[in-house]
């Protein structure tokens, strides 16, 4: 009659249980990897609303827009660095020239090493 586990027996069971142990660690970390893209780009999208906000509120105030187009830097989630375009544009119609504007606005950042963007497109009335 057997009293204990073989080394063979040993190494087998730790082996199981150590693959175990790495397979939920690695599920782990993809949880984390997509949690901080999806925290990205939700602030990211945020930012775009806000932006496209922004120029349709000017354009109601009265000012003219023309063809322009602007960029800068922005944090999102207070840990990525990204950049920002927003171009306007007259419609390209002949019957909604300078009556309706086309905005584009586009979000690009890094995310673990590599290039992530979100935009948006927004056609609004020129003026009051």
């Amino acid at each position: 009659m057997r009293k204990a586990f073989t080394l063979i027996e040993l190494v087998v069971a730790i082996s199981i249980l150590s693959l175990g142990i790495v397979m939920v660690l690695r599920s782990f970390l993809s949880a984390n990897t997509a949690l901080s893209f999806s925290r990205s780009k939700i602030a990211a999208t945020q930012f775009l609303g806000s932006k496209l906000a922004e120029i349709e509120e000017i354009s109601r105030s009265g000012v003219q827009l023309k063809n322009e187009s602007s960029q800068g830097e922005v944090v999102l989630d207070g840990r990525v660095n990204a950049r920002w375009e927003a171009e306007t544009a007259p419609a390209e119609e002949e019957e909604f020239k300078n009556k309706i504007y086309c905005l584009k606005v586009k979000v690009a950042w890094l995310e673990s090493g590599r290039g992530v963007d979100v935009s948006a497109v927004s056609y609004f009335k020129a003026g009051k």
